[in-house]
């Protein structure tokens, strides 16, 4: 294949990763001129994932070769032929090579669904202040706020993630078959093919569904089994709140829930908000000072403290990076009254003398 020659595919900006592999995979087969193979090494080397889905690739297509029919395979000229048997028409080259892309996409898209099904454990936790992204095998992606950590365990019949700490979005492949669970304390959220947040507080567990719906159950019953809760008030839609309260029993290191919930609905701009840590981000609308100085220090090691009561239900908005605290000190400072003094691992807020 001569470096003019390319495969009718889309450039690597508008396609997936697996058909810009199995277009390189092709072309390696053809044969690469030294340009050609110092642009593969470029592409190889900046994203771990394209060197594994191109290895994939590699392996599908020893596979298949392995699998051709004997009569499909080349087969040498007859005595006295002047002909082979089988004629190459540079024409075909392109709709060959496409045919073939396609088939490998499938056959590796194959393979990690059958992969997917099987059992599958993980754990992942962010430091204060990170954010992180963790892919599944089926296709479902959990993103973690700050000092949050998440243990994933999967079986051939469900798909289940422990929300040990902080916060987590949910985006959740479509399986009916194998339903999703997130546990959060005694909060037990069944979700197929939807995407919802889950915040573990001290006092209650909210979950905030964006896409589809969700069912809230109780962590303590077996999967599927209603709760004593009815089921009406434990459906959750896309656009919808709930937040069930809950308290420590501290002798049996339990939590259980001590309100009855009911969802909610949540206008755009306050669920906006909400997922605004997604992009390290927080955003404020009449928020009192107390929430505002809590949401900064769940992000920072270097904490607010609010020493003059009297401004904890001072109300503010803005929006602000999730290590922005200084920039929001200073609007404190100049608008707002308040006298922050500033030390090594904490800042201390109070109101300005007169």
């Amino acid at each position: 294949m001569t470096t003019g020659d390319t495969l009718p595919f889309p450039s690597d900006e508008t396609q997936a990763v697996e058909r810009i592999a199995a277009q390189w995979t092709l072309r390696q087969q053809q044969g690469l001129t030294p340009a050609e193979q110092k642009e593969l090494e470029v592409w190889l080397e900046s994203d771990p994932q394209h060197a594994e889905v191109f290895a994939e690739m590699n392996e599908t297509s020893q596979l298949l070769d392995q699998l051709r029919e004997p009569a499909g395979a080349e087969q040498p000229a007859a005595a006295g032929d002047s002909q082979p048997a089988t004629t190459w028409r540079p024409g075909w080259l392109a709709p060959m090579l496409a045919a073939a892309a396609a088939i490998m996409i499938g056959w590796v898209a194959w393979t990690r669904h059958v992969a997917s099904v099987g059992p599958y454990a993980a754990a992942a936790a962010t430091e204060v202040g990170a954010v992180r992204e963790l892919k599944l095998p089926d296709g479902s992606v959990v993103k973690l706020n700050t000092a949050s950590a998440v243990v994933v365990q999967f079986t051939g019949g469900e798909r289940r993630v422990r929300l040990t700490k902080g916060e987590a979005y949910f985006s959740v492949a479509k399986n009916p078959a194998r339903p999703f669970w997130v546990e959060a304390g005694v909060v037990s959220v069944r979700a197929v093919g939807t995407a919802f947040n889950v915040r573990r507080r001290d006092d209650a567990v909210e979950v905030h569904v964006t896409k589809g719906k969700v069912r809230i159950e109780d962590a303590g019953a077996a999967p599927g089994e209603p709760t004593a809760a009815p089921a009406a008030s434990r459906l959750l839609v896309a656009g919808e709140r709930l937040s069930i309260a809950v308290a420590a029993v501290a002798t049996a290191r339990l939590e259980v829930a001590v309100a009855p919930a009911v969802p909610v609905g949540v206008p755009r701009a306050e669920m906006a908000r909400v997922l605004a840590w997604q992009q390290q981000r927080l955003q404020f609308d009449g928020t009192p000072l107390a929430e505002v100085v809590a949401e900064f220090n769940r992000h920072n090691h270097h904490q607010l403290v609010i020493a003059d009561p009297a401004l904890a239900e001072q109300r503010f908005g803005g929006a602000f990076s999730t290590q922005g605290f200084d920039a929001f000190l200073e609007i404190l400072e100049q608008n707002f009254g308040v006298k922050a003094e500033r030390k090594e691992r904490e800042t201390i807020l109070r109101k300005a003398g007169p």
